[in-house]
Parts: C-alpha cells; sequence; structure tokens
C-alpha cells in the first residue's frame, strides 16, 4: 500500500526532524536531499527496510504504518518526560517554545472525541508541572492529529506564542537538558509552620476575691 500524500508530508517531517537531532554535521545535507527526494513508493520502502513500518497485506494496521505508534513502540527516538498505562509523553522534537510536550496515546486513536478523560488528565498534571518548573505566563492544552493518531500538546505560552508560531530546531543536548530538568524535577517539601499560642488574656472581673477588712 503507498502512502497517502499527507502521510508522506508528515513522515518527512518526522524523518527530517530526526537528522536534525541524530545526523552528523557532514552527514545532514545529503541525508535531507536523500528524504525530499523520495516519491510515496520509495519512502515506504525506506521505512520497511530501516524497520520503522513493518507491515503487507496480511498484516497491515493503521498502527503499523503510524509514526506516533513507532514512537510508543520505541521504534523512533523521543525525549520521553512521562509515562502511565494509556499514553507516554514526550517532548516535541521541533518545539514552539521550551518544554512544549505531546502526550501521545498508546491506543491508535484517530478522533479526538475518543480521547479518555483519564489522558486529559495525565496531560494535565504534566502542564501543572511544567508551569512549577518553566515558569510561563501560561500553558495551552490542545489536541492535533498526526497521520491519523490523535495527541495532545502541551504549548508552554512565555510571550505571545500560539499553536501557528514558527517552531525551533534544537540540538539534541539542549531537547536532553530539558528533559532531564522535568524528570529530575522534584517539588520542595513544604515547611510545617507551627502555630504560635497565644496566651488567652485573663479577665480579672470574674475572679472572687474576699472583701478587704479596714
Amino acid at each position: 500500500m503507498t502512502l497517502t500524500p499527507e502521510q508522506v508530508k508528515k513522515v518527512k517531517e518526522q524523518l527530517l526532524g530526526q537528522i536534525e537531532q541524530n545526523f552528523p554535521a557532514e552527514n545532514k545535507e545529503s541525508a535531507r536531499e536523500q528524504i525530499s527526494a523520495m516519491n510515496p513508493q520509495e519512502l515506504e520502502d525506506f521505512l520497511v527496510q530501516n524497520n520503522l513500518l513493518n507491515f503487507s497485506e496480511e498484516n497491515e494496521t493503521p498502527e503499523s504504518r503510524c509514526i506516533m505508534c513507532m514512537v510508543v513502540a520505541g521504534k523512533v527516538k523521543a525525549y520521553k518526560i512521562d509515562e502511565n498505562e494509556e499514553a507516554i509523553a514526550t517532548l516535541e522534537i521541533k518545539p514552539i517554545s521550551k518544554g512544549h510536550s505531546l502526550v501521545i496515546p498508546k491506543k491508535h486513536i484517530t478522533d479526538a472525541k475518543d480521547i479518555p478523560k483519564s489522558i486529559f488528565e495525565f496531560a494535565e498534571k504534566i502542564s501543572a508541572k511544567l508551569e512549577k518548573i518553566l515558569e510561563p505566563k501560561q500553558i495551552m492544552v490542545y489536541t492535533t492529529n498526526v497521520l491519523g493518531h490523535e495527541l495532545v500538546n502541551i504549548l508552554p505560552i512565555y510571550k505571545t506564542e500560539t499553536p501557528e508560531s514558527e517552531r525551533k530546531n534544537l540540538p539534541p543536548e539542549e531537547l536532553e537538558q530539558v528533559q532531564k530538568e522535568i524528570v529530575e524535577f522534584k517539588e520542595k517539601p513544604k515547611k510545617e509552620v507551627k502555630e504560635e499560642k497565644k496566651e488567652e488574656a485573663v479577665d480579672y472581673s470574674k475572679w472572687w476575691l474576699p472583701l478587704r477588712l479596714p
């Protein structure tokens, strides 16, 4: 089966991002040209040969040709910052802002309305953590669809960033540093404030005193 034009576009974007992150500087240009020049069938063959796709007419499934499912399966390098039984959270490799993260459902969900509430709660938990670590003005949580796989984006906003803002090509070491900063973050325990016991004022008017003898 040949990839659709939309799938070709998304897969090439992912591969070009991986080239920027992982290839030596002297090999990047030729690798970019090779990927960009591939037609849909050549791209599909390349993915299969590199074990990034594994399907035939007998075992073809949406999951087998989904780049996000490959991330979940560990077949594509990702900068994971958290995980639970339903989803993994990774840094976006071409982020809009520092800490821009993706929550990827482990199940191949194709419609945003089918994303379980628990995955949004997981995203909110990560959002709260990023807010403490990175201190943005606010954090936007929204869904996007990549190759038919619904994702939850967590976008820290420092100035006027939006989902349409320009993306950045960060070096691997910078992404690794942000990943480390998030994964190793430990909230400082709150100091227990001991309430000082106030002495009660004594109302002497209620005391009984014997009459003073002359």
